[in-house]
């Protein structure tokens, strides 16, 4: 298998998701939805040791996911393309380092994340990480400035064609001639919410 997609991960006994994900060796897409109790250090462990290359790992709600064993997850995974984290709160800086060691990322989603200013000042200038990424989502990261919005999208260059910064309250019309400037192929923008926009 593949595949593995759990919609609702909020009745799975992290044990039982753990022992399975040993089993799967040829796992390739990882996606966990509600992933609060499920997603701790055993299942991280299972993944290391199962010795799986996911392209894509897309998790949400995973309240027990450490800064850590994230960044564990991320770095034994180079073959990541697709990345995608939604409100889970213990990520940090560990997290953010990982990411800018990435060379293959093809989709960006953070969504939900609370990151320190220096961490987001590092993901924005990783241009290594950003260069191929074709589709980004940052929606409503505490912090994101027009500033860093423009060292990131200015990473990433002419390969984007799908942003959507929607729900970052701090961001302004200033960040639209950094879009224009650096992202000349872009096709799809989203900035639902962005209240300083005129």
């Amino acid at each position: 298998m593949e595949v593995l997609e759990v919609v609702d991960c909020s009745g799975i006994p992290q044990d039982v998701l753990a022992k399975t994900i040993e089993e799967l060796h040829c796992l390739r897409y990882l996606m966990l939805t509600h992933a609060g109790r499920v997603l701790g250090r055993k299942c991280v462990d299972s993944l290391i040791r199962s010795n799986v290359r996911l392209s894509c790992l897309a998790i949400s709600g995973a309240y027990l996911l450490t800064d850590e064993d994230s960044a564990k997850l991320i770095d034994g995974n180079p073959t990541l393309q697709s990345l995608a984290f939604d409100t889970c709160p213990l990520l940090g800086e560990s997290f953010v380092t990982s990411i800018t060691k990435t060379s293959n990322l093809l989709e960006l989603s953070l969504t939900e994340i609370t990151l320190s200013e220096q961490s987001l000042k590092q993901l924005a200038n990783s241009t290594e990480a950003l260069r191929s990424v074709k589709n980004l989502t940052l929606k409503s990261i505490a912090g994101m400035t027009d500033s860093i919005l423009t060292d990131t999208l200015r990473s990433v260059g002419e390969s984007l064609e799908t942003l959507d910064v929607s729900y970052n309250h701090e961001l302004s019309d200033s960040c639209l001639s950094a879009i224009r400037q650096y992202n000349t192929r872009l096709r799809s923008l989203s900035m639902n919410a962005v209240k300083e926009l005129t």
